[in-house]
């Protein structure tokens, strides 16, 4: 079947193992879509910010990000639609997290907001090679308070964001938080949490950019490997898992591909368009 869009989760999906480059096989992949005259999007738990560089010049028609909160048009710059952690849901958050959570992330305006304290902590703290070399930039935005944040409003408030913690306090933050039925909670990495505004998904951030360009959804296919993928993939016309995906994702999918580090998603595309 011929696909007018694809969506393609990144970390575990398209990019290289190094976090931060295409293979080879999978860009000429890529290209051959775009010949064929199919639109290609990102769909991505990471904010803007800490995207790869390699993927955003790549020409990629649209960017879903934050797990679904924010949508860009990368071929005019503009923000086509974004959904905000509201304020007073992000401080429920806040109370059930602070005493516990040495380092949160808070994305914001494609980057990452943190607290004083937790910025004096980047440099003893284990964190994904893509967040640190986003720290290592020098340009995070700082806030001596994240109350204050919050008490205006939480502007530009994407999602709150948990890295690199013990698996037993992700779950008990988990538990707790979803007991109070205010966010849309998940996770792509095991060791951390995203917690997103209710009902935003990468799945749901797909309804509303076809709607907005007019994109028929069953003639769309997206890739992913991690439970944040799983809305998405069930989404699409054609949901397709990655090799290297659990067995709950792979069972949840239409199609199984290659693994990640196999180039899963160039023979995928090679086999729809007959190469």
């Amino acid at each position: 079947m011929q696909f007018s869009m694809l969506f393609f989760d990144i970390d575990g999906t398209l990019i290289s193992p190094d976090h931060f480059t295409l293979s080879p096989r999978n860009r000429r992949a890529l290209r051959m879509a775009q010949q064929a005259g199919i639109r290609l999007c990102i769909a991505t738990g990471r904010c803007l910010g800490i995207c790869p560089q390699e993927v955003l010049e790549f020409g990629f028609d649209y960017a879903i990000t934050s797990n679904g909160a924010a949508i860009r048009d990368l071929k005019t710059g503009k923000q086509v639609d974004f959904t905000q952690l509201p304020a007073e849901d992000a401080r429920a958050a806040y109370e059930v997290m602070k005493d516990r959570a040495d380092f949160l992330e808070w994305f914001v305006d494609d980057g990452i907001l943190l607290t004083r304290a937790h910025h004096d902590r980047i440099g003893s703290r284990e964190l994904p090679p893509w967040h640190q070399r986003y720290f290592d930039q020098g340009n995070t935005p700082v806030v001596d308070k994240m109350e204050d944040f919050l008490d205006a409003g939480a502007p530009g408030l994407e999602k709150i964001n948990l890295v690199c913690y013990d698996p037993a306090l992700i779950a008990d933050f988990r538990r707790e938080l979803a007991a109070l039925h205010r966010f849309d909670l998940s996770s792509s990495l095991g060791r951390g949490l995203e917690i997103s505004a209710p009902g935003c998904t990468k799945g749901a951030a797909i309804r509303r950019l076809c709607a907005l360009n007019g994109t028929d959804i069953t003639a769309t296919a997206a890739f992913g490997d991690a439970e944040n993928d799983l809305e998405m993939l069930h989404t699409v016309g054609c949901g397709v898992a990655m090799g290297n995906a659990p067995q709950s994702v792979q069972a949840a999918a239409d199609r199984v591909t290659a693994r990640y580090d196999e180039d899963g998603v160039a023979a995928f595309i090679e086999g729809m368009l007959g190469e």
